[in-house]
C-alpha cells in the first residue's frame, strides 16, 4: 500500500509539473481515489489464506475450497448458509460491505474525472464485474449479489455526488428554493 501511494505521488508530481497546473485539493482527492482502488483490490483480490482471515466460526457452514473449485458457478453460498443458520448480524455485514465498497468509486470518480462523469456508473459495475471474474480463479467465493449490491453502491455513491454537485452549484449562483 504504501508502494501504491509513493508511484501515485510520484506520477501525480510528474503530470503536475508537465502540465503547469497545479490544485492541491484535486490533488489530494486523486491520491486518496487511487489508494482506495489499491485497498479495494488488495481486499478483494488477493487471496483470503494469504491475508489470515480466520473463518474459525464460519468453517462449519462455508464449503471447502475444494467444492468451491468443483462446483464454480455455484453462488450465494455464503447467503445461503447466513440465511439457513439463522445469522442475520452477518447477513447484514455481507450486504452492507458490499453496498459500501464501491460507493466512493460512484462519488470520486465524476470529481476527479469530470469529462467522464456520464460513464461512472458503467465503469463501477464493470469493476465489479471484473472483480468477481477475478475471484472465480482464486480460493474465494464468486456471488452474484456482490455484483448487484457493488452497483447499488456505485449508483448511491453517484446521486450523492449530484446531490453535492447541484447544492454547491446553488449556492454560487445565489438560486434559493421558495418556499411555499
Amino acid at each position: 500500500m504504501i508502494i501504491a501511494a509513493f508511484i501515485i505521488v510520484c506520477i501525480r508530481y510528474y503530470k503536475c509539473k508537465k502540465s503547469n497546473s497545479f490544485s492541491v485539493v484535486r490533488e489530494l482527492l486523486i491520491i486518496v481515489f487511487w489508494l482506495y482502488l489499491s485497498a479495494m483490490f488488495l481486499k478483494t483480490c488477493v487471496p483470503a489464506d494469504y491475508l489470515k482471515f480466520d473463518f474459525s466460526e464460519l468453517k462449519f457452514m462455508l464449503p471447502t475450497t475444494e467444492y468451491i473449485y468443483n462446483n464454480p458457478y455455484q453462488s450465494n453460498i455464503v447467503i445461503r448458509a447466513c440465511v439457513l443458520s439463522h445469522r442475520w448480524f452477518d447477513l447484514f455485514n455481507i450486504f452492507i460491505v458490499n453496498l459500501i465498497m464501491l460507493l466512493p468509486f460512484g462519488f470520486l470518480f465524476p470529481i476527479i474525472y469530470p469529462k467522464r462523469k456520464e460513464y461512472t456508473i458503467i465503469i463501477g459495475i464493470g469493476i465489479s464485474c471484473i472483480i468477481e471474474f477475478i475471484q472465480l480463479f482464486l480460493p474465494r467465493l464468486t456471488d452474484t449479489y456482490d455484483i448487484f449490491l457493488n452497483s447499488i453502491g456505485v449508483i448511491i455513491g453517484y446521486l450523492i455526488y449530484k446531490i453535492v454537485y447541484r447544492i454547491k452549484n446553488r449556492k454560487r449562483w445565489g438560486v434559493r428554493h421558495k418556499e411555499g
